[in-house]
């Protein structure tokens, strides 16, 4: 997965659960990041409450 137009790179391995820890990567990225936002789309408790996953 390369997050931040190439500046950050996790590895992640070949499994079923490893979609589910990219997903939660990708969050917790949006969450640092981006001010809990992805577009038009807040994932705090404001918007859409993901960000309470990671917490």
């Amino acid at each position: 997965m390369v997050l931040d137009g190439g500046r950050e790179r996790f590895e992640v391995d070949r499994g079923a659960k490893n979609l589910w820890r990219t997903i939660l990567l990708f969050i917790q990225h949006i969450r640092l990041f981006n001010n809990c936002q992805l577009g038009n789309i807040r994932i705090d408790h404001v918007g859409i409450n993901l960000a309470c996953v990671l917490e």
